[in-house]
């Protein structure tokens, strides 16, 4: 974890209820995959991408693609995205 630290974590990611099985599962890639390797991640079922957020903190990386099919969460998502 190259100089990751929790601060580094909005409030809202921090909060969502993956927050920690996120954690463990980007540790356990990192024991898997040579740190200095840049990492291209597909996120099926990204919800509002905060695993591919968390990651680019944790990690080396290059590309993150998230895909999500739930209509109503991108909806959600969306009219969020025009209100910022």
């Amino acid at each position: 974890m190259n100089n990751f630290h929790i601060t580094k974590v909005n409030k809202q990611l921090r909060q969502n209820g993956n927050f920690n099985f996120w954690i463990s599962m980007i540790k356990d890639s990192q024991i898997l995959i040579e740190a200095d390797l840049k990492k291209n991640v597909l996120d099926y079922g990204c919800g509002d991408g905060g695993l591919l957020q968390l990651f680019d903190l944790m990690d080396n990386l290059d590309f993150g693609l998230g895909l999500e099919l739930d209509e109503n969460l991108i909806k959600k998502l969306i009219k969020i995205m025009r209100i910022n």
